[in-house]
């Protein structure tokens, strides 16, 4: 990151970009520590404090080709696991990079988003923000809550 605040900011920043899209496409790249999806969040959240543009890699990861903010979080968040970053050990760690993405957006952007039901519910778990659990009590959601409070 200290290359990042020199002139060769765009080197190193498509040196972040380079690391993280292997990190994407790795199929031998697994997680295995509980704080990896944390630790991801304060990663991107550095690299975005510098002008890395998460929205516009994970767009392009995704072979998208329109940026919309929701268009990009409906897709990121179909990679999510319902539960706690725990539940992310073993996991690929192109999961782990999708839920820290998330966790790095804006609570009120997200809700607004129309993500489905069981990303819904992935980042109440996550993030522990009662508005992701009260979105899921809608007639075409509340399934997905009743199952997770049944314990299902």
């Amino acid at each position: 990151f200290r290359a990042l605040d020199t002139p060769g900011k765009q080197s190193a920043l498509a040196s972040i970009s380079k690391h993280l899209c292997e990190e994407l496409i790795s199929k031998d790249n697994y997680v295995g520590y509980a704080g990896a999806v944390q630790a991801y969040a304060d990663f991107l959240g550095k690299a975005i404090s510098h002008g890395f543009d998460d929205l516009e890699f994970f767009a392009t990861q995704f072979q998208m080709k329109d940026s919309r903010k929701q268009d990009v979080f409906r897709r990121v968040a179909a990679e999510l696991l319902i539960g706690n970053s725990s539940v992310y050990v073993g996991e690929p760690v192109r999961r782990v990079l999708c839920a820290a993405f998330l966790l790095n957006q804006e609570d009120d952007v997200l809700l607004a988003s129309d993500i489905s039901g069981d990303a819904l519910l992935s980042l109440y778990m996550l993030k522990g923000d009662e508005r992701y659990k009260d979105a899921l009590r809608t007639p075409d959601k509340a399934d997905v809550l009743l199952a997770y409070d049944m314990g299902l």
